[in-house]
């Protein structure tokens, strides 16, 4: 296995490399759009998932719309999904596609 594993995350796609990708992307599907009531990853908005062998973990976050009025939220719970996954060290949000993004990257990172 190599010294990380990277995983393009579209629902179709997932191929998790490791025990702990497996882990949070089981997490991940248990985060609600409250809009669409889906799931993230079935709508595809978590994507470049990237777990290293130390636990840190970096992903993008690209909301259904540039001005999602549920952006802010699910940024937040996906946050706290992967946190809650043991042996998550650390994690980097990129965002993508919202109104926000710097101004929400820099309160979650």
């Amino acid at each position: 296995m190599s010294t990380s594993e990277k995983s393009d995350t579209t629902a179709s796609n997932i191929p998790p490399n490791t025990q702990l990708a497996r882990k949070i992307i089981e997490q991940l599907s248990t985060v609600i759009d409250p809009e669409l009531q889906s799931d993230v990853m079935s709508l595809q908005l978590v994507e470049n998932l990237f777990v290293g062998e130390d636990g840190s973990v970096s992903y993008t976050f690209r909301p259904t719309s540039f001005a999602c009025p549920y952006g802010v939220n699910l940024a937040m719970e996906i946050k706290k999904a992967i946190a809650s996954v043991k042996g998550v060290t650390r994690q980097e949000i990129h965002i993508e596609g919202f109104v926000a993004a710097k101004e929400l990257e820099e309160l979650l990172n």
